[in-house]
């Protein structure tokens, strides 16, 4: 657990992590913090915060992705705690392993004699997407019964079984299990976000309001016509608009008509399904068909530009349109305050009014604020900043435009300076007044 003094997302998640390291075992992974602010965190490749990371062996073995609730962390903490497969040595275990209620998590089985190609196959698999998926392993033709040795085989709620037909390759049965150890079309819950996330596919939510049976069990019916098309594209869920009501907003979805759709991509950009279209099998079709190929537009909410880029203090206003505009200029080093002006932000800001009067006169710099409450974060390379907890700092250098985030807290003008000189080649002369009154009463 990465964390920063004075951070407020690591403050509200720190509680949570707790609460895990309580429910977890002696034989389960052991849970640790690190304090960033003394500085030793930029060598595991933490760069915002709160960062959960899992280490085996020494190594970085894979980082937490999930949402910061407590039933999603323990899922996932429990899935990293003891072997990546399990070995189930007689019939009892095997008939544990396999999950019978509605809404649990498939498993994957592979029965293979020990020392063999398969055996050797499954444990490479598991150890890389123990994360995603729950693996076990039967080496006795006997506990195999009438599953034939040397196959992999998916096991769902209800009795109902995938036989993998490909071969020994990681790609291939990685993609297998991405299409079919999940229903084409779910309701979400605590429970199975978490492995829809870590399946790694587009997230569609499918909002209703259950108080209107009719019209949900119409959407319903509409929504699975296309799900099979698409169900190793997309992660196809439903949900209580009344219940995930918080999540409406994150998701850009009006909430003024239902039922609604929002796609959020791997990077947390979100695409939604207009409300002037029918709800329909083939308007949702041409929508998921667009997205799939990159022709959708993911929403960005903007300001208009303003007429006047830089204010009296110097500072430049950027706005979702501008921002590539402006930042990513080559011929300029540009230093950026990610804010949102519903949060307080009034010392920071009185710094960066410093910082810019400072810079005024300095071509080749621009200081700049974003405000992030009524515009996006667009995509590269700034998608990561959705996670910061605000105001954050970065600097975007020249000619690479390599950036460089600020991950101190409390940042001030002059901390700014030394910032901008560690990694620009800008040479800044500070302006002292009271040098400035020394100088003069020499002269007289």
């Amino acid at each position: 657990f990465f964390s920063l003094r004075g951070c407020g997302a690591c403050a509200r998640l720190e509680p949570v992590y707790d609460k895990v390291a309580r429910q977890l075992g002696p034989n389960d992974i052991k849970l640790a913090k690190v304090d960033c602010n003394e500085g030793m965190c930029n060598q595991f490749g933490v760069n915002s915060y709160p960062t959960l990371k899992v280490f085996r062996d020494g190594s970085l073995d894979t980082t937490y992705e999930g949402p910061p609730n407590f039933p999603s962390l323990l899922r996932f903490a429990r899935m990293q705690s003891g072997p990546a497969v399990k070995e189930l040595n007689d019939s009892s275990q095997l008939k544990d392993f396999i999950p019978t209620e509605a809404g649990a998590d498939p498993v994957v089985v592979a029965f293979a004699e020990s020392g063999s190609g398969t055996e050797v196959f499954i444990r490479k698999v598991g150890a890389k997407l123990r994360h995603a998926f729950v693996f076990g392993l039967v080496t006795s033709s006997a506990v195999a019964e009438h599953n034939r040795m040397g196959t992999i085989v998916i096991f769902k709620p209800a009795e109902e079984q995938v036989l993998y037909k490909g071969g020994l390759e990681d790609v291939a049965l990685h993609a297998f299990l991405v299409a079919n150890a999940f229903p084409a079309v779910a309701e979400a819950s605590p429970t199975n976000y978490l492995a829809y996330r870590a399946r790694g596919l587009p997230l569609c939510h499918l909002f209703l309001d259950y108080s209107q049976k009719e019209s949900t069990d119409a959407a319903l019916r509409e929504y699975r016509a296309v799900a099979d098309d698409f169900k190793d594209k997309l992660s196809l869920l439903y949900l209580s608009r009344t219940k995930y009501s918080t999540m409406l907003k994150n998701l850009d979805v009006s909430g003024k008509k239902f039922p609604a759709i929002s796609i959020q991509d791997t990077s947390g950009f979100n695409y939604v399904f207009s409300e002037d279209l029918e709800f329909t099998a083939l308007n949702l079709k041409m929508f998921f068909s667009s997205f799939v190929t990159g022709e959708l537009k993911f929403m960005v909410r903007s300001e208009p530009i303003p007429v006047s880029l830089h204010d009296e203090h110097n500072v430049a206003t950027v706005v979702a349109h501008n921002l590539g505009q402006v930042a990513m200029d080559k011929t300029k080093d540009v230093l950026m305050l990610f804010y949102d002006t519903h949060v307080e932000n009034s010392d920071v800001k009185e710094e960066w009014n410093k910082l810019g009067t400072l810079m005024k006169g300095l071509n080749s710099v621009v200081i700049a604020k974003y405000d992030t409450a009524t515009n996006d974060i667009p995509k590269s390379p700034f998608d990561a900043l959705r996670y910061y907890d605000l105001p954050v700092v970065v600097l975007v250098t020249a000619e690479d435009n390599k950036v460089v985030p600020y991950t101190k807290t409390g940042p001030t003008a002059e901390s700014l300076v030394a910032v901008m000189e560690e990694h620009t080649a800008v040479q800044i002369v500070r302006n002292d007044e009271d040098d400035e009154d020394e100088d003069e009463d020499d002269e007289l």
